[in-house]
């Protein structure tokens, strides 16, 4: 106890008081004791300045969400407001630095393949036309940092090239091999290693037909996985056509296997669908395919059931395709939400670090960082032609960033690929 709180007992402990229990003195130091400021105990200081410090901090966390709301779920052009649960979701990958007040940085590359059919000059049917493009932050802006012809891919440690060949015959037939070994070897009018040879045609003149014609074209490339669209026509009746769906891996379309590719199941290499779905034990089709529908890659078999001489329709399965054929294939936004950000947008992606978006409209595709308030300047547009469809979109993720701006310099020439 403190000096007056001593005295104060010391006098209670004495003779009754007077004047109803106050002396004049003692009313004095009562008033002065009530008028005096009073300090709390020094431990009762240090919890009441904790509690306020945490107070502070639970208002700077609302506030800090709410801004983050606001701003990652914002495009200055298109006003669109994302929900609270989503602000939450983006604080979870946001880089720190950027809760440290530091630039915002774009994690996430694309590297895109396109096709365009092409009616060809040289025979019956359509031939694809190839070129591959990167989208990369570049100063802190999405660019078009290298683009060129033919289907780039990485494959494994490497990157390989798929490319569109005339055989002996004629026909614009796939190949690939790694972008090293394409580049060094191939012509624009024989295979990579020249290993095909007139066998076919060598046997078509002696019978005195003409040899059969194979158009071949990609639907999808990603992984190890190349789905491709065949069509066949016989040379004295090139008004009628076969079609075959293939999966192929990417080493089965190596120049050296273009050689004996036969007709039908029996010659032809491909990967039966069973064997990427192994638990679907009744998946035992040979011919099947991967193409796009908005928002993933979808299994397509032809209809063995169609009648003769009509076209075989296709099919969807009903099954979603393993990461092992296609890596990425979950798109992070509703439609709502890609409606509002672009009205015209049939089809979308986003990348694994949930900081890009690709909205693909028909005049052509607008990559965005979608999380950044100031994701307009920071955004990309690449044109299409309307024949022209996507059929690539692989992505890359923080330090491979630089690597594949290395290497898509290095094997993407200005151009697209068409056979020769």
């Amino acid at each position: 106890m403190d000096r007056f709180e001593k005295e104060l007992m010391e006098q209670l402990a004495g003779d009754p008081l007077v004047r109803n229990g106050f002396d004049e003195r003692l009313r004095r130091r009562i008033e002065e004791r009530i008028r005096e400021p009073r300090r709390a105990p020094r431990r009762f200081s240090a919890i009441a300045a904790f509690a306020g410090a945490g107070a502070l901090l639970i208002a700077a966390v609302w506030i800090g969400v709410w801004r983050l709301s606001a701003n990652t779920g914002t495009l200055a052009y298109e006003q669109i407001s994302g929900p609270a649960e989503q602000a939450l979701h983006v604080s979870a990958h946001q880089p720190s630095a950027q809760m440290a007040g530091e630039e915002p940085a774009i994690r996430s590359a694309l590297l895109i393949g396109i096709r365009a059919d092409e009616p060809d000059s040289a025979g019956p049917g359509v031939v694809g036309v190839y070129r591959s493009l990167l989208v990369a932050p570049e100063n802190g802006v999405l660019q078009v940092v290298a683009q060129g012809s033919d289907i780039l891919m990485p494959y494994g440690r490497e990157f390989w090239k798929i490319r569109s060949v005339r055989d002996p015959d004629g026909s614009p037939r796939l190949v690939a091999a790694p972008a090293a070994t394409l580049e060094a070897t191939a012509t624009a009018k024989e295979p990579a290693d020249g290993t095909a040879t007139d066998k076919r045609g060598d046997e078509a003149a002696e019978s005195g037909a003409e040899p059969e014609r194979i158009y071949e074209q990609v639907l999808f490339a990603g992984n190890r996985y190349i789905s491709v669209r065949q069509e066949r026509f016989d040379g004295d009746r090139e008004t009628d056509s076969r079609e075959f769906l293939w999966v192929k891996h990417v080493e089965q379309l190596t120049p050296k296997l273009l050689e004996g590719t036969g007709d039908g199941e029996e010659g032809e290499p491909h990967v039966a669908l069973s064997d990427v779905l192994t638990d679907a034990t009744e998946a035992k089709l040979e011919q099947w395919a991967i193409v796009r529908e908005p928002g993933r890659w979808a299994i397509r078999y032809p209809d063995e059931r169609s009648e003769e001489g009509e076209a075989r329709p296709w099919r969807t399965y009903p099954a979603t395709l393993p990461s092992s054929v296609v890596s990425h294939d979950r798109l992070d936004l509703s439609w709502e939400e890609i409606a509002r950000l672009d009205p015209l947008a049939k089809d979308a992606y986003t990348s694994p670090a949930q900081d890009v978006l690709a909205l693909v409209r028909d005049d052509g595709i607008r990559v965005v960082p979608y999380r950044l308030p100031d994701a307009a300047a920071r955004s990309v547009f690449v044109p299409m032609d309307n024949d022209e469809t996507i059929i690539m979109v692989q992505w890359a993720l923080d330090r491979y960033v630089e690597e594949w701006k290395r290497q898509a310099a290095l094997w993407l020439t200005p151009g697209t690929s068409s056979p020769q």
